[in-house]
Formats: C-alpha cells, sequence, structure tokens
C-alpha cells in the first residue's frame, strides 16, 4: 500500500450514536467525517452506536468526504468487537486510540487482514490512523508512524495525553509543545499526515488568543461539531 496524503483541511467530529448527525454528516463541505466510537459513546450504548454505523456508513452519502471511524481500544471490551464490525465495509480509515508501540499497531493490523481475509477484501483499501494520547506513545511516535506501510496519518489526544501526564490544558497548549512537536517531526520524517484533536476550544474569543508563529501556522485544520440542543458547535484544533 503506497502512502499517499491527501489534503485534509477540515474534519467533522461526530458521535457514533446520532443517527440525524450521521445523516447530515456531508451536507456541511467538510473534507473528513470522523464517526466515533470511543470517547463520546457510553459503554452502554456501545454495541447499538457500533450497529449503527455498520448499517450508516454504507447507506449515507457523504459527498465525497473520507470516513474515518475511532474504535475502540482492544484493550476494552468493545475494541474487537468493533473490528469485528466495522472493518468488513470498508471506511477510509481507522483510528486506533492510545496507541503506544508499534507492536500494537501490527496486532491489530493482524486481526483486521483475518477479517478482511474472511470477507474476501483486499488489504489496500482501509487505512490506519494511530492516535498518540500517552508519554510513552509521544516517545515511540516515529516507530509507530513507520510501522506499517497501513499508516497513513498520526494523531495526537490532546486531552488524553494531559490526563496520562497529570496536566491541565485550561485555556493554553503551551503545555504540549514538546509533544506535538514530536509528532509533528515523526509524521514528516514518515512522510505522512499530522492530525488530530490537540485541545478542545470553545469560543471563538479562545481560537483567537491562542499564539500566533511558526506553530500556530502548522494549525491549518479545525474539526467541529453540528449544532444540536444537547450539543452546542465546537471547534477543536488539529495539526496537519
Amino acid at each position: 500500500m503506497n502512502r499517499h496524503i491527501k489534503k485534509r483541511r477540515s474534519m467533522l467530529y461526530i458521535p457514533g450514536n446520532n443517527a440525524a448527525m450521521i445523516q447530515q454528516g456531508g451536507v456541511y463541505g467538510s473534507d473528513c467525517v470522523l464517526l466515533d466510537l470511543e470517547d463520546s459513546i457510553s459503554p452502554s450504548e456501545k454495541d447499538a452506536a457500533r450497529i449503527l454505523l455498520k448499517h450508516a456508513i454504507p447507506a449515507v452519502d457523504f459527498y465525497g468526504a473520507e470516513v474515518v471511524v475511532r474504535v475502540n481500544h482492544l484493550a476494552t471490551p468493545f475494541g474487537y468487537d468493533d473490528l469485528q464490525e466495522i472493518v468488513p465495509i470498508q471506511p477510509n480509515a481507522l483510528r486506533l486510540p492510545k496507541i503506544e508501540s508499534a507492536e500494537e499497531v501490527l496486532h491489530v493490523i493482524q486481526l483486521i487482514e483475518k477479517i478482511e481475509d474472511s470477507h474476501s477484501l483486499s488489504h489496500d483499501k482501509l487505512t490506519i490512523e494511530a492516535m498518540i494520547e500517552t508519554a510513552v506513545g509521544v516517545e515511540n511516535a516515529l516507530e509507530i508512524a513507520n510501522s506499517s506501510p497501513r499508516v497513513t496519518a498520526i494523531a495526537i489526544g490532546g486531552q488524553d495525553l494531559a490526563a496520562d501526564m497529570g496536566i491541565t490544558l485550561e485555556n493554553s497548549l503551551r503545555s504540549l509543545d514538546y509533544a506535538s512537536q514530536r509528532i509533528v517531526m515523526a509524521a514528516k520524517a514518515a512522510r505522512m499526515r499530522m492530525s488530530g484533536l490537540l485541545s478542545l476550544v470553545s469560543t471563538m474569543t479562545t481560537l483567537r488568543a491562542m499564539p500566533s508563529g511558526p506553530r500556530s501556522r502548522s494549525m491549518n485544520s479545525t474539526t467541529s461539531r453540528p449544532r444540536s440542543p444537547t450539543r452546542p458547535m465546537t471547534l477543536m484544533s488539529a495539526l496537519v
């Protein structure tokens, strides 16, 4: 599988249990739609969300946007079931959370390819995006990026990384400078896309207050949710 880096200027984040938002996911014109089965879904709703995505992804018109599904970690009771149901419908990519090593990536890919084989699917469509959300993952960023040709992006999970490090982000991203720069360098060295949610930015005032300079110039992608009565519009910064 040859890595082809497609420009991703925007990513629309949608919880995988919200049928109305999924149905409208393609109309906002984003380059990518990320359908989440992990942090945004409570444990009691994960099975229903998984089945919803299994049927919705092939049926919904996403108007050319890439479709990425964030699955649960294999260490949870939900991760393997996510692979079993989502891999056969072949979205553009799977986003794997809390990856800490190349071996972990290769183990997941081995399971993915067994599922693909059982459905007579090739191994050259579905790609992998590895989320780096721990200090160990940050230190292993380059080996994660180079672990397999199927890995086409690495992503930083700012909130979980901050929690792993025992720090709070509040309105500043400076405490993640080292991690951000290390992951950007790893992505560039591996010739792949770097993306991910650095920090939840709840207002345009907060967004404008973020520091300018070389670091902010790499922040050229935003992630948002459609407005709804229960989920207000949220901007999340991303590095590409």
